[in-house]
């Protein structure tokens, strides 16, 4: 989300208007100069004047809210969002950023909600849906999280983050051999997705079928040697197969990573 914060900043305000330096535009275009430098604190203090000279400039408060966003301050991106809402109450994107700073706020109700609100105006924005498969897997929801992203897989067809939640939510359900299928198509799409590979390793193991389940677990590890959960795989099938060092060692790098089964 970071990214599409800045790449806001980038898009929506490129050339500096001909006001008066102390008008509430000139103070919004420092301010966007300043965000785009990454100079977010800056930035909120010309958004904060601009809005002082015109307590109804709508786009101030959407830039601040972004900016609020950018520096972790979600609640005062919330509450800017909902202002700038008021303006302009068809701007998909700020339902968009005011429904993640809500997840960040583990309000995830509320953040579903902005996101249909964003989908209502833009039904064809593949992001949202995503977030929004994203907030329904934290509620335990995962029957709608795989329709969203379902909707995102057939918006971008070579989406391999799209395939491996997906796969991760039919995990969830125990519907392993669905999942198998989600993470291998995700690594067709790309085959360093070590998400992919430790998720599937899981898959494997589920079914059983423990030298699939090693194999994958040691190529996610290759890849990224930081995946608690791989470790837990491997802990598990090694236990399963009878090699109660291996598992011991495998299950000691998980735990000091924070995985605890």
């Amino acid at each position: 989300m970071a990214v599409l914060v800045f790449l806001l900043f980038c898009l929506c305000f490129s050339a500096c208007p001909s006001q008066s330096a102390g008008s509430a535009a000139a103070l919004e275009y420092k301010g966007e100069e300043a965000a785009r430098g990454g100079n977010f604190n800056e930035a909120i203090y010309f958004f904060s004047e601009a809005i002082r000279v015109d307590p109804k400039f709508g786009r101030a408060y959407r830039a601040r809210a972004l900016a609020y966003e950018s520096t972790g301050q979600y609640k005062k991106a919330v509450d800017d969002f909902a202002k700038a809402l008021t303006v302009d109450p068809k701007d998909s994107e700020s339902y968009l950023h005011r429904g993640s700073c809500l997840d960040e706020l583990s309000r995830e109700p509320e953040a579903i909600a902005d996101y249909g609100r964003a989908l209502a105006i833009n039904p064809k924005d593949a992001q949202t849906y995503f977030y929004r498969a994203l907030a329904y897997e934290k509620l335990g929801q995962p029957e709608r999280a795989i329709e969203d992203y379902s909707r995102v897989i057939r918006l971008q067809p070579d989406s391999a983050r799209a395939y491996t939640r997906r796969g991760l939510a039919r995990e969830k359900l125990g519907s392993y051999q669905q999942a198998i299928q989600d993470f291998n198509r995700a690594l067709e799409i790309r085959s360093d997705e070590a998400e992919a590979l430790c998720y599937r390793g899981f898959a494997y193991l589920q079914l059983k079928n423990y030298g699939r389940a090693i194999a994958d677990s040691q190529r996610a590890l290759a890849l990224n040697p930081t995946v608690a959960r791989a470790y837990g795989n491997l802990a598990d099938a090694y236990e399963k197969l009878g090699k109660p060092a291996l598992a011991a060692r495998a299950r000691s790098r998980a735990r000091a990573l924070g995985e605890h089964r």
